[in-house]
């Protein structure tokens, strides 16, 4: 019985988020890293949709602060990017920066874009003040990351936070628990 090795054109669909192969395949974070790492560059920003994503359970949220930090302390700058309209309505979003989980909040709301218009992930990129090709989006919407990676961005489907968490480790070399 032969044991098929990782495709990497599979792995490479994989991790943008789109066209991936419809079977599962399951990757070492110490594997994921070397697939990735091969002739790729870490990432510098990270950017995460909140509806869908950040807006999970006191648990996930937890998770999700613990990674954020990882990133950061690792020079990655962050962002919350959502289609919320803004207003006083969006408070709970902006904690997420005003308590320093986040370096920006962008609502589509406030800067007259929304996802999956490419202007709204260049506020993004713009609010951390790097190139879109140097930043991620995680979004719970196919839509969105299509559109997130056809602008120049690497895209990560959320479905569960341990299989992002994996992905987000690899591309900013990040190592821990979360």
């Amino acid at each position: 019985m032969s044991h098929a090795r990782p495709n990497p054109a599979i792995s490479e669909g994989f991790l943008k988020g789109v066209g991936a192969n419809e079977r599962a395949v399951r990757y070492t974070l110490g594997e994921l890293k070397r697939i990735v790492t091969k002739g790729f560059k870490y990432m510098r920003g990270l950017i995460v949709d909140y509806v869908g994503v950040l807006d999970g359970t006191e648990e996930d949220n937890r998770r999700w602060k613990a990674l954020l930090a990882a990133a950061k302390a690792n020079g990655a700058a962050t962002a919350i990017l959502s289609n919320d309209p803004g207003g006083p309505g969006a408070e709970h979003i902006r904690e997420w920066e005003y308590r320093g989980n986040v370096d920006a909040v962008i609502l589509s709301g406030e800067v007259g874009a929304e996802k999956p218009e490419v202007a709204a992930f260049q506020a993004a990129a713009d609010a951390l003040e790097l190139p879109l090709n140097d930043c991620v989006m995680v979004d719970d919407s196919i839509l969105n990351v299509r559109a997130a990676v056809e602008s120049g961005m690497v895209g990560f489907l959320y479905t569960s936070f341990d299989r992002v968490s994996v992905e987000i480790q690899a591309v900013f070399d990040i190592e821990g628990e979360f």
